[in-house]
């Protein structure tokens, strides 16, 4: 009995990648008077990859003995870019509508991107041992057995913050957020989707604590 010597593995099967990443960030914030200040966050992330896999041949044991059986030489490669982006931009509003009284209002636009692109090619049997290229595979993989796609996904969004805020103890919050997104177009297939949708909430709070007392 045969078993397939795994030094043979490490030099003869092996598959490399590398990966090169760029990220940036950027934070400004300007505060245009005593209750007005706008700021604005975002992000990018850039990935480019690139792999490999190459397998040598092997005859395989002698005829008639139970042992390793012949391996097929093979080749593939893969390159790959994904670009992410992230931002948000805020404008910030405090204001004491009266002594008692104060508003806080939040109003932003967030814009966000994902794009990925990956290519892919390789075969089996290397007409020369040894040189791991494309041209050098005498048996192509067919291209849609392999990974290759393009994808593109953006969204856009509008969002508010409003809290109102009584003598701190009588509270409302609402909020709103409307998405623009090219994943909703056609999402459910059993009715005509759109694209945009909205989402509001709100609410009420009470602090007996902060409650003015009785003299």
């Amino acid at each position: 009995m045969y078993y397939s010597n795994p030094y043979w593995h490490i030099k003869h099967n092996r598959a490399n990648s590398k990966s090169t990443i760029i990220n940036g960030t950027v934070n400004l914030s300007y505060k245009l008077n005593d209750h007005i200040t706008i700021s604005d966050n975002g992000s990018v992330q850039y990935v480019v990859g690139d792999g490999l896999a190459y397998r040598d041949a092997y005859s395989g044991t002698s005829e008639g003995i139970a042992g390793v059986a012949a391996i097929t030489s093979a080749y593939s490669q893969n390159n790959s870019i994904s670009r992410v982006i992230y931002n948000d931009f805020m404008v910030d509003f405090d204001y004491d509508l009266t002594s008692d009284l104060n508003l806080k209002f939040l109003a932003g636009f967030n814009t966000q991107e994902n794009y990925t692109k990956i290519t892919s090619a390789g075969g089996s049997i290397l007409n020369i041992p040894g040189i791991y290229t494309v041209w050098n595979v005498s048996t192509p993989t067919q291209p849609y057995n392999l990974s290759n796609a393009r994808t593109l996904f953006r969204k856009n969004g509008l969002f508010g913050n409003l809290d109102l805020a009584y003598k701190d103890y009588l509270n409302f919050n609402a909020t709103i957020r409307g998405d623009w997104s090219s994943k909703f177009l056609n999402s459910n297939s059993s009715f005509s989707s759109d694209y945009q949708y909205w989402y509001p909430s709100f609410g009420v709070s009470f602090n007996v604590k902060c409650f003015p007392k009785r003299s």
